[in-house]
C-alpha cells in the first residue's frame, strides 16, 4: 500500500470520528455521559498510536536519508582518489536522464567537501614552515589575545636580542618571551594589539631577523629548517669524503679555536653516555653532525678494567636510538681492548640506511652496540 493512500485514509477516518464525537456531545439521548467519556479515552489512545507510528516512520526515513548521503559522499571521495568519473560510483545503474535528477545531491555533497577543505586550510595556516635564510626578514604575526607563538630552529640557539622583549610584564615591554639557554625554540606573546618589534636570533654563526607584529591571526608555530632538508634523497658520499669528516671531527677543538668558519654546518654534543657491557664499558664522549653530508661521527672510549684482553668486531659497530639501529658507514677502531686500558674509537653513521636522510640530532640518548669476537667465548650483546 502506498504512503499517500495510508495518510489519506487515516485523515478521512479521523474526520469521520471527529464529526461522530461532536454529535455524541450534543445528543445525550442515545448515549449516557459515561459512555461518551469511555469512547473519548479509547479514541485518544488510537490517535496516539497513529501518531507514534508515523513518527517512527519519519525517523526511519531520516536514517535512510543520512545513510544514503554518507554512501554518496564516500563514493565521491573514492572516485576522486581513483581518478574515475564519479557518476560510475554514484549511480552505476541509472540512465543518463536519471543522472541529472540526482545532481542536487551531488551539489550539496560537493559543497560539504569544499567546506571541510576550507576549514582545514584555514586551520593549517597557523602552522608554518620556512627555510633558513639570513638575507631576509621573517614576518611573524604573533599571538596576543590567546595562546602564544613558538619559533623552532634545527638545533641549539646561541643568543637572541630584542628591544622591547622581556621575560616578564613591565612598562616598556611589548612582548613576553620564554627561552632557556641551550633550547632550540623560543615562545612569544604580544602584550598589546599594536605591539611591534624586531627579534635577532644567532644560530649556527649567523643572525636571523624576525619582525614581530601582534595579530588576531597569528602563527602558532614557525619552524625554520635547513633548505637541503627538503630533499627526500641524500647526496651520495664517497669513502674519501667520510675519511675527511672523520679527520675534521678528531681535530674539532683545533678548528674551533683557529678556524671556526671551517665548522659551518657542524653541530657538536658531548653527551657523556655510558653503555655497560659484561667486562667493559663504552663511553660516548662526543657526537658531531655534518649537516650537508647527513653524517654523524661518534667519538668513543672503550674502558676495560679486567685482566684479559677483550676483542670486538669494529666493522659491526652500530648505534641504537629508540627502536631503530643505524650501522656504521666508516670506522676507525683497533678491535682490541687491552687489560686495564681506555681505548679510543671513532665511527660514522650516514643517512637512514635506505638512501634517505636521517635528520638526526647529535644530542640524543644513544646506545652503542658492540659484538665480541667469538674466541672470547662471551655473549654477543651488552647490558644497555
Amino acid at each position: 500500500m502506498k504512503k499517500g493512500t495510508v495518510v489519506s485514509r487515516a485523515f478521512l477516518f479521523r474526520m469521520f470520528f471527529g464529526f461522530f464525537l461532536r454529535e455524541l456531545q450534543t445528543d445525550h439521548t442515545c448515549f449516557d455521559q459515561e459512555s461518551v467519556k469511555t469512547f473519548h479515552s479509547f479514541w485518544g489512545k488510537c490517535l496516539f498510536s497513529v501518531r507514534l507510528f508515523f513518527f517512527r516512520k519519519f525517523l526511519v526515513c531520516c536514517q535512510c536519508g543520512m545513510q544514503f548521503t554518507f554512501q554518496v559522499l564516500s563514493s565521491l571521495i573514492q572516485s576522486i582518489s581513483l581518478s574515475v568519473n564519479s557518476r560510475i560510483f554514484l549511480y552505476p545503474a541509472l540512465p543518463a536522464s536519471s543522472f541529472w535528477f540526482k545532481s542536487t545531491y551531488q551539489f550539496h555533497i560537493l559543497n560539504f567537501v569544499a567546506l571541510l577543505s576550507f576549514v582545514q586550510s584555514v586551520q593549517a595556516t597557523s602552522i608554518i614552515q620556512k627555510p633558513l635564510d639570513e638575507a631576509i626578514v621573517y614576518e611573524v604575526p604573533t599571538a596576543w589575545r590567546a595562546g602564544n607563538t613558538t619559533i623552532l630552529f634545527p638545533s641549539e640557539i646561541s643568543a637572541l636580542y630584542g628591544k622591547s622583549i622581556a621575560t616578564q610584564e613591565q612598562p616598556n615591554a611589548n612582548f613576553l618571551i620564554s627561552f632557556v639557554p641551550g633550547n632550540y625554540y623560543v615562545t612569544l606573546r604580544a602584550l598589546e594589539k599594536s605591539a611591534e618589534d624586531y627579534l635577532t636570533i644567532i644560530f649556527n654563526h649567523k643572525a636571523y631577523i624576525l619582525h614581530l607584529v601582534a595579530s588576531d591571526e597569528p602563527f602558532r608555530t614557525l619552524t625554520l629548517f635547513n633548505p637541503d632538508k627538503n630533499r627526500t634523497r641524500r647526496t651520495a658520499i664517497n669513502p674519501s669524503q667520510l675519511f675527511s669528516l672523520l679527520d675534521k671531527a678528531k681535530a674539532y677543538s683545533l678548528f674551533q679555536a683557529q678556524h671556526p668558519d671551517a665548522l659551518e654546518g657542524v653541530l657538536h654534543s658531548s653527551p657523556h653516555i655510558e653503555n655497560p657491557y659484561q667486562g667493559f664499558t663504552v663511553k660516548i664522549k662526543n657526537v658531531w653532525r655534518f649537516e650537508l653530508q647527513d653524517t654523524l661521527i661518534f667519538g668513543l672510549e672503550f674502558v676495560n678494567p679486567s685482566n684479559t684482553t677483550i676483542r670486538y668486531k669494529p666493522q659491526d659497530l652500530a648505534v641504537k636510538l629508540g627502536e631503530r639501529i643505524y650501522t656504521q658507514s666508516i670506522v676507525d677502531a683497533s678491535g682490541s681492548m687491552p687489560p686495564h686500558t681506555t681505548t679510543p674509537a671513532f665511527f660514522a653513521v650516514t643517512g637512514d640506511g635506505s638512501g634517505g636522510r636521517n635528520h638526526l640530532s647529535p644530542d640524543n640518548n644513544w646506545s652503542v652496540l658492540v659484538i665480541r669476537e667469538p674466541r672470547d667465548n662471551k655473549p654477543a650483546g651488552g647490558k644497555l
